[in-house]
């Protein structure tokens, strides 16, 4: 997958990173919030337009891990607009 979104092969605009975050309640938490436990989560950033495809990506690329973990696309303002199934 690295390789791939590094070389662009899944267009402009879209990039992966992986992050350590703080997880209350199955949601990543902020600030001073406890939290329950510590993970590793792959957020990928992308235009609106494009989130059902790499939905679809991440799905084959994870050997269809994804699927049921409760993916989110968050707009800007933190509001999440879609939940993958």
């Amino acid at each position: 997958m690295k390789i791939t979104v590094g070389e662009g092969r899944l267009g402009w605009g879209i990039f992966v990173r992986r992050e350590m975050v703080q997880i209350r309640d199955g949601m990543e938490v902020f600030g001073g919030k406890l939290a329950e436990r510590t993970d590793e989560v792959v957020k990928v950033s992308c235009w609106g337009e494009v989130a059902r495809e790499v939905w679809v990506f991440l799905w084959i690329f994870s050997s269809r891990a994804v699927k049921g973990v409760g993916a989110r696309w968050i707009d800007a303002s933190g509001e999440v607009v879609v939940v993958m199934k």
